[in-house]
């Protein structure tokens, strides 16, 4: 690989990476603009979309109809910057900050309820495949 074929490469999946920061930023605001709950359900939503379209480029990819190129920048750039667990976390602290004050058990169902849904909807996107 030359040296201008792996920056055209890193600028892409970059470029992407930017992209799904973007749709997640305005999807958290839309919510956020509504409410706290809202704001909850829009990064799940993103999460979970993430989670699909990954599993799909895989698929895509594993089945020989998408080139691994376009794994690296559909999964590693988009999806990688619209899913963040950082994102559950710092809303999950900021909530606790702000005086809401959820039980730690329903803050935990929270974060590890959207790992495992987002685990069962890349397996079922997967097994589609």
């Amino acid at each position: 690989m030359t040296p201008l074929v792996l920056l055209a490469g890193l600028a892409a999946v970059a470029g992407a990476g930017a992209l799904g920061a973007l749709v997640r930023h305005l999807v958290a605001a839309a919510g956020a603009a509504r409410s706290p709950a809202a704001r909850a359900v829009a990064v799940a939503t993103c999460n979970l979309t993430g989670a699909a379209l990954l599993a799909a480029v895989v698929g895509l990819e594993r089945a020989g109809r998408l080139p691994t190129a376009a794994v690296l920048v559909i999964g590693t750039g988009f999806c990688g910057a619209l899913t963040t667990f950082s994102t559950w976390v710092v809303d999950a602290v900021g909530a606790w900050d702000e005086g809401v004050r959820r039980p730690l058990v329903i803050a935990l169902v929270d974060l590890l309820g959207q790992l495992v849904v987002g685990v069962l909807v890349a397996v079922v996107v997967l097994t589609r495949w």
